[in-house]
């Protein structure tokens, strides 16, 4: 899931005294998008997921008419760039590679941001290490 804190709570991060790094974007208002690779060889799994539900089939009916989470890994081919991406790291230890971002546009939350189609906008990449670090 995700569940990332807003800045609005955490006043602290905008203070002189602050040594923390941040970067302001817009929050998107549509529909909560992941995508994780996990795994090496024949034991790679690439999942598609919304906020609760993995879409383990790409026919797999969701909320909206059409499934916008496959949608979205067919159209940024999301599949074979973290595969890539899986392969360029594996010295480093990595066990899963995830994104995680927001799908938008038309049909989606009643807000299409004056675009046609679907988009996905990326706020976070996570990389798990095996070892924990």
């Amino acid at each position: 899931k995700t569940d990332e804190e807003r800045c609005q709570n955490m006043p602290w991060l905008f203070t002189e005294n602050s040594n923390e790094r941040w970067i302001a974007t817009e929050k998107i208002d549509g529909t909560s998008t992941t995508f994780t690779m996990k795994g090496f060889g024949r034991k790679r799994q690439f999942l598609v997921c919304s906020r609760n539900v993995v879409f383990d089939k790409p026919d797999k009916k969701c909320f909206y008419d059409t499934n916008v989470y496959t949608e979205m890994a067919e159209k940024y081919n999301i599949e074979d760039k973290l595969s890539k991406m899986m392969a360029d790291l594996k010295s480093s230890k990595i066990d899963f590679i995830t994104i995680q971002g927001e799908t938008f546009g038309k049909g989606i939350q009643k807000r299409e941001y004056g675009l046609g189609g679907h988009h996905l906008y990326i706020f976070n990449v996570i990389f798990g290490y095996k070892d924990g670090k």
